[in-house]
C-alpha cells in the first residue's frame, strides 16, 4: 500500500516548537480529515505524517491548521478503575475538606493539588448562599503556564434547593497524577445578596 507525505517543520509550523505524536495523532483523528494517519515520524526539526490515501486541498488545509496549533503537550488519561473499599491493605481511605467563598456575579475557580497519586471516588459538596441558577464545574488541568485542560468530569451541576450535591455513591474512581490541578469552578448568578459559600469533601483512595 502506498504511502502519502506531509511534511512540516516543528520549531516553524507548530504552535510551541514541541512535537508529541501521539497527542497530534489525536487531533488529527479529531479533525474532518478523512484519511487514516499511517505513521507520524520526526528526525531533527522535521515531522513528516503519513497517510493511507492523498488529501484534498480541504484537508492539506485542515491539517496545517492542526499542525500550527499543536502545542505539543502529551495527553493523560484519568482513568476509570475498579476498586475495593480498604479491605485492601495497601490501599488507604484519604478524606480532603475544602471551602472557599465564591464572588457574586462571576466565575470563582478553586485549585487543588495533591503531591501523590490519588483515586478519586467522589466528591460531596454543599452550597450556602447559593442563588438559583448558579452551579459548579470539576475539571483537571496542567500544573504549568500553558494551564491546559486534561479531561472535565463535572459540567453544570446546578445547585439543587437543598444546597447539597451528592452523587450517587459507587466504587468507581478516576485516577489523578500528582501534581495535576483539581480545579472547581463556581458560577454565581446575581450581583446582590451574600456571597455563595462551598464547602467540599473529596473522597479518595492512596
Amino acid at each position: 500500500m502506498a504511502n502519502y507525505p506531509y511534511s512540516y517543520s516543528i520549531s516553524e509550523d507548530t504552535l510551541n516548537g514541541i512535537l508529541d505524536a501521539g497527542t497530534l495523532e489525536e487531533e488529527i483523528g479529531d479533525s474532518n480529515i478523512g484519511p487514516g494517519v499511517k505513521d507520524i515520524t520526526s528526525v531533527g526539526d522535521d515531522i513528516t505524517i503519513l497517510f493511507k490515501m492523498p488529501l484534498s486541498v480541504e484537508e492539506i488545509t485542515a491539517l496545517t491548521s492542526v499542525i500550527n496549533t499543536h502545542q505539543g503537550i502529551p495527553i493523560i488519561q484519568t482513568q476509570s478503575v475498579r476498586i475495593q473499599e480498604t479491605s485492601m491493605a495497601e490501599r488507604q481511605l484519604y478524606v480532603k475538606g475544602i471551602r472557599f467563598e465564591a464572588e457574586l456575579n462571576s466565575v470563582t475557580e478553586y485549585d487543588v493539588q495533591f503531591l501523590f497519586d490519588v483515586e478519586l471516588q467522589i466528591i460531596d459538596a454543599f452550597v450556602e448562599n447559593h442563588t438559583s441558577g448558579d452551579y459548579l464545574e470539576f475539571s483537571i488541568h496542567m500544573p504549568d503556564s500553558s494551564d491546559f485542560q486534561l479531561s472535565k468530569f463535572g459540567e453544570t451541576v446546578y445547585i439543587p434547593p437543598s444546597g447539597e450535591i451528592k452523587p450517587t455513591p459507587s466504587f468507581d474512581t478516576s485516577t489523578i497524577p500528582a501534581g495535576l490541578i483539581l480545579r472547581f469552578n463556581y458560577t454565581s448568578t446575581v450581583a446582590i445578596g451574600s456571597k455563595p459559600i462551598v464547602v467540599a469533601h473529596l473522597r479518595a483512595h492512596r
